[in-house]
């Protein structure tokens, strides 16, 4: 499910910063009197350490109001076996009134996001290489972030915040990254981090920030990827000429996908690169992911004294309940391909296109997941592109078309309602209004429509993975008004 410097393509948000209209935002930040991220800390204890540490102390809160054609979610349990494919992409599972997360984040430098300090070296970790001088110190940031919230299921991590005292709960606490951020001014600039951070992959990420987020609700392409890794990423910029642009990879070793040990002692290892072009209005990310899926799906606890129907999922670990008794390595890739254009002043596009694979496995957990553990090799692929117009200094309209498919129902949230895997179409608008500096607008409409075996939206969860009711819809229409504030 998926699902950073930030704030979150990673760090929070900016890392993962692979929309075009990085350097615009960065401007009218620039030229702005009011800084919404950190006033709140600001307020009540000053600026000093921002001017004289570089160490920023944010918050934001996110909130929605969902209604959809089908009743998806009035009687959904807050577990990940049983739950449809929402036309959120994931995020905001009820009908009605949610909190989708409360957030607070103490950062220092390049583990902040870029709107705190700017980009300070010309290399920063998950967004690649930057306009900015290269660095000739070393330099120490770091991130720690906590969150709360009906979102937080899909940013746990397995081992270490999937508490099985809110497993029963719609809105849960996690500890969403904890790194350490290093720049190292060898060869042309390099960063490194440390810890556990927000995935450098896709151009989404899981946090409510624009850019890279234009939009409330995410593409299947995010709910069929990592959220979030432990381990270590390192990214180098690579010398080139004025006219060619600026250029950096990366290379990372980590413990897999959304846990803090590997379940199967075998490393996963991330890699990307990443192409800007010299007015920065331009960007290209390849990135990639591969490693041993076996045995990493989410915990089980039981919430009611031992009924099967009590079972439910802590959150952490991979969407594909693919399991081994034997050890056998079962691959699993992941990979990406972004471009961002920021065509004029006003109007900007984003083309995301993914492919995914998991080799099957040959044993199921235990029984209660046995009529959805993956057996089969599967794969997943798909496209997106998005459009953002700027009719005013404060004011974005916002389209976006997706093709998904997975043909063998890989991901654990198509096999759990028992459709028979296939291609879904997304059809998402919305206008995104900052009425003031700090608070974003967002109303919202959604169409997705399947075309695959059987159904795949309208599914009703009656307590217990083994008590689903089949989809019996292959169309949804979803109205979303979505609030998100900076403070």
């Amino acid at each position: 499910m998926k699902l950073a410097t930030s704030i979150a393509k990673p760090t929070m948000a900016l890392a993962l910063l692979c929309t075009a209209s990085f350097s615009q935002a960065m401007a009218q930040e620039a030229s702005s009197d009011v800084r919404p991220w950190g006033s709140a800390f600001r307020s009540v204890f000053g600026d000093s350490l921002e001017k004289n540490h570089k160490i920023g102390v944010l918050g934001w809160t996110e909130g929605t109001l969902a209604e959809s054609n089908n009743d998806i979610a009035d009687t959904l349990q807050p577990s990940g076996i049983g739950q449809s494919i929402l036309p959120q992409g994931l995020f905001t599972q009820n009908e009605g009134a949610t909190l989708n997360q409360a957030g607070a984040m103490l950062c220092r430098g390049d583990g902040c996001p870029t709107v705190m300090f700017g980009p300070q070296h010309n290399v920063l970790g998950r967004i690649g290489p930057t306009p900015a001088p290269r660095g000739d110190a070393f330099d120490l940031g770091f991130n720690v972030t906590v969150m709360y919230g009906q979102d937080i299921f899909f940013l746990k991590t397995l081992g270490f915040d999937d508490w099985d005292s809110d497993a029963d709960a719609q809105n849960k606490w996690a500890i969403t990254q904890w790194y350490l951020d290093f720049y190292l001014p060898i060869l042309d600039g390099m960063n490194l981090m440390v810890g556990s951070f927000q995935t450098p992959l896709a151009n989404e990420i899981g946090y409510p920030f624009t850019p890279p987020n234009w939009f409330a609700s995410h593409t299947y392409a995010f709910a069929h990827g990592p959220a979030k890794h432990v381990g270590a990423l390192a990214q180098f910029k690579v010398p080139t000429s004025k006219d060619f642009g600026l250029l950096s990879f990366d290379a990372g070793v980590v413990t897999g996908w959304n846990v803090l040990e590997s379940p199967n002692d075998d490393p996963s290892f991330i890699g990307g690169v990443r192409w800007r072009s010299t007015n920065m209005k331009t960007w290209v990310d390849v990135e990639a992911i591969y490693g041993n899926g076996a045995n990493d799906f989410t915990n089980f606890v039981n919430v009611d004294g031992g009924s099967i129907t009590g079972w439910r999922a802590t959150g952490g670990g991979s969407p594909y309940p693919v399991f081994t008794s034997t050890g056998e390595y079962l691959d699993r890739f992941d990979g990406y391909l972004v471009i961002t254009h920021q065509a004029t002043d006003r109007l900007a596009f984003a083309l995301e296109a993914t492919y995914g694979y998991q080799k099957g496995g040959s044993a199921s957990s235990f029984f209660l997941l046995a009529p959805i553990s993956i057996l089969e090799d599967s794969e997943w692929y798909g496209a997106n592109l998005g459009v953002r117009y700027m009719l005013d200094k404060n004011l974005f309209v916002n389209a976006r078309a997706e093709w998904f498919n997975d043909p063998n129902a890989a991901h654990i949230l198509w096999r759990s309602v028992g459709a028979g895997g296939g291609d879904v179409y997304a059809f998402t608008a919305n206008v995104s209004w900052d009425p003031i500096p700090g608070l974003t607008v967002r109303p919202e409409v959604r169409y997705d429509v399947y075309t695959g075996l059987g159904n795949l939206f309208a599914p009703v969860y009656q307590g217990g993975p083994l008590q689903n009711q089949l989809a019996t819809e292959d169309q949804q229409f979803t109205f979303m008004l979505n609030g998100v504030s900076r403070f």
